[in-house]
């Protein structure tokens, strides 16, 4: 009797085990199944989209940059209205952090600016479509806008890889190597 009562200590201990071990497991392969964090996540948009989202889309040079708090409110002088603006000069709201999708701008260089509503204001970001225009170096008639770079590690697109299937091979691992072990205990009393 005293035996029998030990065995089945001894079951019960294992399938604690075995159990926390599967619990562990599944959290070590859900763990090394997630992919990096970036702050900044934006949806992909054809340049028509972007235009077509913006409150106002214009041409302008940055006259002076200050800083409010996490923002940055950024002046512009507008050459070129296309969409949104009836003004010579126009004051844009961007986060100064690249990670929260902030646009860096420079003053005195000139910008496409995509503007979105930002709760009666204008804001912008890397992923609105402002981009910098430059002059082409071979004629200087010719404009070409070089939008924020798609490579930059501050950027990730929405689309991503389902993370949740590892996760659930974890799992199911887990399990069924604490099922195997408690069958293993149970197999190893019948034969004693």
């Amino acid at each position: 009797m005293l035996l029998l009562l030990n065995i089945r200590q001894l079951m019960n201990s294992a399938r604690r085990l075995f159990l926390a071990f599967g619990l562990i497991g599944a959290l070590f392969g859900w763990l090394g199944s997630t992919t990096p964090a970036f702050a900044c996540s934006c949806a992909m948009a054809t340049p028509s989209e972007q235009f077509e989202n913006a409150k106002a889309v214009f041409v302008g040079t940055v006259k002076d940059i200050s800083a409010d708090g996490y923002d940055n409110i950024v002046d512009f002088d507008v050459s070129e209205s296309r969409k949104g603006l009836n003004t010579k000069s126009v004051s844009v709201t961007t986060s100064q952090q690249g990670a929260s999708c902030g646009f860096s701008f420079e003053k005195g260089r000139e910008y496409t600016v995509y503007a979105y509503d930002d709760n009666g204001d204008l804001g912008t970001g890397i992923c609105s479509g402002t981009s910098l225009l430059i002059a082409d170096a071979q004629d200087g008639d010719s404009e070409i806008d070089i939008t924020s770079n798609p490579t930059d590690p501050a950027i990730k697109t929405t689309k991503s890889k389902n993370s949740i299937a590892p996760i659930v091979i974890a799992v199911i691992i887990s399990f069924i190597a604490g099922a195997l072990a408690t069958h293993a205990v149970e197999h190893r009393k019948k034969t004693k």
